[in-house]
């Protein structure tokens, strides 16, 4: 597995808060030879989230905060009517959620390691991210 994944381990108190009854989402841990690993391995991914409104969170067993942020906010997306099941909209709803993290790295406790993971993912060089020159990670 050559995927690029973030620095910071997603804090135990913040998937509690994400599995509370206010945020109804249900996270479950791809365990080895498990079938939500395989899901991930065959999307090439370190995460995903699907479910009825998006609210059925897999992460690996050692999850990254940017990892667990970016699907909870999947999620927020799909309440907030910005995602749905469309592919166009979910390759969208990638891209617009990394921005929005970096955006608010600082309130979202990302690291400036992990903004550069997230800029490296949406495929920004160091050059082109002006744009977000303003994050205090």
């Amino acid at each position: 597995m050559g995927l690029k994944r973030g620095t910071q381990p997603a804090p135990p108190a913040l998937l509690r808060m994400m599995q509370s009854e206010r945020h109804d989402r249900t996270i479950v841990f791809a365990t080895e030879e498990s079938d939500e690993l395989r899901l991930l391995e065959w999307f090439g991914a370190n995460a995903d989230c699907n479910g009825d409104g998006y609210r059925h969170i897999i992460l690996r067993e050692d999850p990254r905060l940017i990892e667990a942020w970016e699907e909870f906010l999947h999620g927020t997306q799909f309440k907030l009517g910005l995602l749905s099941a469309r592919a166009e909209d979910r390759l969208e709803a990638e891209v617009q959620v990394k921005q929005f993290m970096i955006q608010h790295a600082r309130f979202m406790g990302i690291t400036t390691e992990d903004v550069d993971v997230l800029l490296d993912l949406l495929g920004t060089s160091d050059d082109d991210s002006s744009e977000f020159d303003d994050y205090e990670g």
